[in-house]
């Protein structure tokens, strides 16, 4: 049952959140409280404006995942809070009911979600950070997504770009040979790997060799400095 008060709510402002989505339902009457609150924004940040609104102060795990998803989901003149609040999520405790959707006492289970819910929280501290010209803080994310979870592509995509970005393709090439060398990407006795991987692999070597035959030169679009 969705709660009347509109200050201090965390579950009232993830539904709200959530009806920026697809594949959440609400009943009749939470469906009124909710275009009530809403009947104002204009926008969607506007809406995104109004879950941090009715969470109201990030002091506990749940309160600190809605800051930051919310913030990260929202316009780019909210990045340096986005940066914050992913940053103060993920270096203290989590919110579990955020990653616990089933077999709660299966250790491995629980493992993996909790593994996988830090990954997508890494995932956009690394692309905000790559957002605002801070290559060296995004490249440690992406490493880190790497870490979580070597099976999927996006940690070594994003690494590669954004080492192409601080102008070091060699270093880019050099690392994608490596990884072609991996047990990620090798057939061995315990793991077959995916055809996604390996076909991520390959596109980007291609690319990143394409681009140092051509002498490309990364030109960020506006004038900051580059880490």
């Amino acid at each position: 049952m969705i709660s009347l008060r509109f200050n201090n709510n965390p579950n009232l402002a993830l539904d709200i959140f959530h009806t920026l989505s697809v594949g959440y339902e609400y009943s009749f009457l939470e469906n009124l409280i909710i275009k009530y609150i809403l009947k104002d924004c204009k926008n969607r940040q506007e809406v995104l404006n109004k879950v941090i609104e009715i969470c109201g102060k990030p002091n506990t795990p749940q309160k600190r995942y809605i800051h930051a998803i919310t913030y990260a989901c929202s316009n780019k003149e909210y990045r340096d809070k986005a940066i914050y609040y992913l940053e103060l999520y993920l270096n203290n405790e989590l919110w579990e009911e955020g990653f616990i959707h089933k077999f709660k006492n299966i250790k491995d289970a629980y493992d993996i979600q909790k593994k996988d819910h830090i990954y997508d929280l890494t995932k956009y501290l690394a692309e905000i950070y790559a957002k605002e010209y801070k290559f060296n803080d995004s490249l440690k994310n992406y490493e880190k997504m790497i870490e979580l979870d070597p099976y999927l592509p996006f940690g070594y995509s994003g690494k590669v770009s954004t080492l192409i970005k601080q102008h070091k393709i060699d270093e880019a090439i050099f690392f994608l040979k490596k990884v072609k060398k991996s047990k990620y990407y090798i057939k061995n006795e315990e793991y077959s790997p995916n055809t996604w991987l390996i076909d991520s692999i390959n596109n980007l070597l291609k690319d990143c060799i394409n681009k140092k035959e051509k002498n490309y030169v990364y030109k960020p679009r506006k004038n900051n400095e580059i880490y």
